[in-house]
């Protein structure tokens, strides 16, 4: 192990590391004595990456990026690497995605190069591509995650993977792949150290795995063992929201919002819960606040994938009236800023009160239900539902779901 005091912090890396970059020697020196504080600065960006501590790692890389380009050493691509996927872990989709265009990367960024899995910084370009696509929910998700390359060992690296293949899983919309990466996550979480950030990390996609397959229980469990910590009141939150305990999902998401430490994707998924959970509350003009700094956060870094922890539906609504945001659901073309006008103009209208109705259908089997939780009563919800099932072109509260479930809804605003 590498053990080295950087700006006054200890932080210990594994030499095998290193050593398999070609920065550091199989006997432990300096591939060139030259590189001696490149070595070091990276020793320091990977532990303060694996800590969490991105800004750190981002400083550090960038120095290493730095120092290495006065020898052309293997410093510079693995300090232009580093940042990049620094970035793309902290839920930084745009900013990983100018750091990949560094000149000491552009040789893995043309067609047809093949990465050796020995070759870290390929290995962490790779990696960083998939995450940027994934974040940002872009069309081409699927062929940058298939595009990872696999490390010959189960290091760091390997983790990011197993975390970006997972995070593509809650992405896709696809059962099979939802069940495939839940049982790859339980199996990965075997090699990784208890209690430690990747552990965590791991946990915490794992409940939404399980949460997109109904297994609310399980989820929960899970969870539970985060503890306190911002990744913890995170993953508590979505299982709250899960289970229809709106209040506590508020309370916990704020909780992970405002909690040191926490990514920026972290912080998105936060508001999205926050937004979805008090438009079931039928706080509508909370909900539209929350909505909207989470419009902000998503132009500001590039992510869109969080917005998928609410129906799309919600979405559609909560959407309506601010410019450009229905352009930022996943999969949707990057640049649609005009999107709200034409993605809304063939699709089923519901008046506020209507979505408010269908909204409360997901948690009541029939009007007496609904109104109660209204305050109105069944026959006027009765007539509500005739309107809706109509405007969707379906004959029961199932197909009304369903329909929901896959979006193309707009609520008119009433004055």
């Amino acid at each position: 192990m590498h053990e080295r005091l950087v700006s006054g912090h200890t932080w210990v890396v594994p030499e095998a590391l290193l050593s398999r970059s070609g920065v550091i020697s199989e006997a432990g020196g300096a591939a060139d004595p030259a590189d001696a504080e490149s070595i070091v600065l990276i020793q320091w960006g990977v532990a303060a990456m694996l800590s969490g501590h991105h800004d750190a790692a981002i400083y550090a890389f960038g120095q290493a990026r730095e120092l290495g380009l006065d020898g052309g050493t293997k410093a510079t691509t693995l300090g232009a690497s580093g940042v990049a996927l620094v970035h793309a872990l902290a839920g930084e989709p745009d900013l990983a995605r100018t750091a990949l265009q560094d000149a000491a990367l552009q040789p893995y960024l043309a067609d047809g190069h093949v990465v050796d899995p020995s070759d870290l910084a390929g290995v962490a370009v790779r990696l960083a591509e998939a995450l940027i696509a994934v974040d940002a929910g872009a069309p081409d998700a699927s062929l940058r995650v298939a595009a990872i390359v696999e490390p010959r060992h189960r290091t760091e690296l390997w983790v990011v993977g197993e975390f970006a293949r997972a995070h593509y899983a809650a992405f896709a919309d696809d059962p099979e792949e939802v069940f495939r990466q839940a049982n790859k996550l339980r199996a990965a979480l075997r090699h990784v150290p208890r209690n430690s950030l990747a552990d965590a990390v791991l946990q915490s996609v794992l409940v939404e795995l399980l949460l997109i397959a109904r297994m609310i229980g399980v989820a929960g469990e899970v969870a539970d063992h985060l503890g306190d910590n911002a990744i913890g009141w995170s993953a508590q939150a979505k299982v709250h929201n899960a289970r229809q305990d709106y209040r506590q999902a508020v309370e916990l998401a704020r909780r992970a919002l405002s909690a040191p430490g926490s990514s920026l994707r972290s912080q998105l998924e936060s508001m999205v819960i926050i937004a979805s959970a008090l438009h079931a509350m039928n706080s509508q003009s909370e909900a539209r606040k929350a909505f909207q700094s989470a419009v902000r956060l998503a132009r500001a870094t590039g992510q869109r994938r969080p917005f998928q922890l609410m129906h799309r539906y919600v979405f559609d609504m909560l959407a309506d009236g601010v410019p450009g945001a229905h352009g930022l659901w996943p999969g949707t073309n990057p640049n649609a800023v005009k999107a709200d006008v034409a993605d809304v103009a063939d699709l089923p209208t519901l008046t506020m009160r209507e979505a408010q109705i269908l909204r409360a259908l997901e948690r009541h089997a029939g009007p007496v239900g609904i109104g109660r939780s209204l305050n109105l009563s069944a026959n006027t919800i009765k007539t509500h539902l005739r309107s809706i099932y109509r405007k969707l072109g379906v004959a029961s509260r199932n197909e009304a779901l369903e329909v929901a479930g896959r979006g193309g809804i707009h609520a008119e605003h009433e004055g």
